[in-house]
């Protein structure tokens, strides 16, 4: 996942009206893992608390 979020920034990077947002860190707890905390009982798919964190991310990026 790392090097696929690197590769795609870099890419982006040369793209007009394109910006690459980082949700992967704001997802990891201070150990480096996924937090537990914002996945459904299958910790495969997030909760309201992981939207959340997309959401307040990503809308500062969206157009109005």
């Amino acid at each position: 996942m790392k090097t696929a979020n690197k590769l795609i920034s870099v890419y982006l990077e040369t793209q007009h009206h394109a910006t690459f947002v980082d949700i992967f860190q704001a997802m990891l707890d201070s150990q480096g893992q996924p937090r537990p905390d914002i996945f459904i009982e299958d910790n495969l798919h997030m909760n309201s608390q992981g939207y959340a964190i997309w959401r307040g991310i990503l809308l500062p990026h969206l157009a109005p």
